[in-house]
């Protein structure tokens, strides 16, 4: 019953959190904004956008032929495709993963490491986003000279650190069992669970650092894929936006739908997109926020049928 009420308070967020933001912009402009939208510009977003998902896959597929399951790449590219669907038309983000899960240990039947590829695919994901959000930062301040961003740089800086510290203490072994010694306080003990699946993920990679690189390289270039829509979206709405913010913001975007619960991103995306580009950088108006975020929804949304369509097939051939 918990789990029904948490779903339904994420669509009444998601839904109020639209209906704020369309009462603080001029929707007559909004609309003359995305009516007069460059299709072909916006069509090969699309396209950039698949190929970014795509380039998770190949992420994905890396890091389980490290781990030895045996998924033919096509395969692991609809598993990431279904979970993109689940992502967007869920009320939760590890819906997606719950669905890469299921369909990978379905067919390979190895659940345990199958779990442990969606987490490690989740943290390099993760990993690499803070990682160019810090980097972009510094060239923010010390070269933009976007000195009003320091405390934004200055807190992705922290957080890639406390990421890269994450991971150090579940590569090591030695501080991993000094920390599990922290996990047995009474506190802390309810998230010892989760910690051992975390460090079980990370610690199945340690001898094999290639791989790791690997996977972060091909995160890295989904990343710019994904940038590189935003930027077309934009000039497609006849919008300037400079790609070095895109580098910066963008990646702290993906984190909003993570601290926010909502129905795949949908307003909080939004809210996010607004304070970013327009409360923090003063590049473009809420007018022009909503149009690019809304606009990026669509193709989020489109991008993703693909994977309810396989998702569809796989299940009516199991029946």
């Amino acid at each position: 019953m918990r789990r029904y009420l948490f779903d339904i308070l994420k669509v009444v967020i998601s839904l109020g959190l639209i209906l704020f933001l369309l009462t603080q912009v001029n929707l007559a402009q909004v609309g003359g904004i995305i009516a007069r939208a460059n299709l072909w510009l916006l069509a090969l977003a699309l396209l950039l956008y698949i190929g970014a998902m795509a380039a998770n896959g190949l992420k994905w597929y890396v890091l389980l032929r490290a781990q030895g399951i045996q998924a033919a790449l096509a395969d692991v590219l609809v598993y990431t495709f279904v979970g993109f669907f689940f992502n967007n038309f869920l009320p939760a983000n590890v819906g997606g993963d719950v669905a890469r899960f299921a369909t990978l240990a379905r067919d390979t039947e190895q659940r345990a490491e199958s779990a442990l590829s969606v987490i490690m695919d989740r943290l390099v994901g993760l990993f690499t986003y803070i990682t160019v959000a810090a980097v972009m930062g510094g060239v923010m301040v010390f070269v933009v000279g976007r000195t009003d961003l320091a405390n934004l740089a200055a807190m992705a800086g922290l957080l890639f650190l406390l990421a890269a510290l994450g991971f150090a203490v579940l590569l090591s072994r030695r501080l991993r069992r000094l920390v599990e010694r922290l996990f047995g306080l009474p506190v802390l003990d309810r998230l010892a669970p989760l910690y051992r699946r975390l460090s079980s993920a990370v610690q199945m990679y340690r001898d094999r650092p290639a791989v790791l690189v690997l996977a972060f390289g091909i995160s890295f270039g989904g990343l710019v894929l994904t940038n590189l829509v935003n930027l077309l979206v934009a000039l497609a709405l006849g919008i300037d936006l400079p790609l070095v913010y895109i580098f910066f913001f963008n990646p702290l975007l993906a984190f909003a739908p993570l601290i926010v619960p909502s129905l795949g991103g949908l307003g909080v995306t939004q809210g996010f997109y607004d304070l970013f580009y327009n409360g923090l950088g003063h590049l473009i108006t809420s007018d022009e926020s909503l149009s690019i975020s809304l606009t990026l929804q669509a193709i989020f949304y489109l991008s993703s049928l693909p994977g309810g369509m396989l998702w569809w097939r796989g299940r009516s051939k199991s029946d």
